[in-house]
């Protein structure tokens, strides 16, 4: 879901949605969420998402909840949060037939990402995005993914990683639904 992962990169994602110009999967799960809402469907939905009124409703409960806005507007228009960003291109041609989830997870949270313990502390600034996704096809050298790290090794590390995640090939991967259902 989407092409981000690690939390301000996660968080900037979420903004570009509330924009109207997040990745399609991301938007059409938000549109889906807000169409079981009492009242909205999804055509309203989607109406919404475009006029620009939830991204306003978010920079508003920001403030209600005492974040500093003006900060928060000034780092995301910044290109990146951590000091070292690395892009990983495909070593072949082909459509992407796997984007391993869990070891993504776990390279981000080894990043500094996450916790292994309750007293690790979290850095909000490394993660991964541009992610490939199943089903793109991406020429040799293309981009399938980006690195944001605290230091060249552990980026250097993390690309390797993400080539392994990131599995190109020749056949059209199964890529099955979106959202298997709903709790009512």
């Amino acid at each position: 879901m989407g092409r981000a992962a690690g939390n301000w990169l996660e968080v900037k994602e979420a903004v570009d949605c509330l924009e109207g110009h997040g990745p399609s999967d991301l938007e059409m799960l938000t549109v889906s969420l807000a169409a079981n809402l009492p009242g909205i469907d999804s055509g309203r939905a989607l109406i919404e998402l475009a006029s620009g009124r939830p991204r306003e409703k978010f920079t508003e409960l920001l403030a209600a909840q005492g974040a500093d806005v003006d900060s928060f507007e000034q780092q995301l228009n910044k290109p990146a949060m951590a000091p070292v960003v690395r892009e990983v291109t495909a070593l072949n041609s082909g459509v992407v037939v796997r984007c391993d989830a869990l070891s993504i997870g776990e390279l981000v949270r080894d990043l500094g990402g996450g916790r292994q313990t309750k007293t690790d502390t979290i850095n909000p600034a490394v993660g991964v995005d541009q992610l490939a996704k199943p089903g793109e096809e991406r020429p040799a050298g293309a981009v399938i993914a980006r690195v944001h790290a605290q230091e060249e090794a552990c980026a250097e590390a993390a690309v390797a990683r993400l080539r392994e995640s990131v599995v190109i090939g020749e056949e059209l991967p199964d890529l099955g639904e979106i959202s298997l259902g709903s709790v009512d």
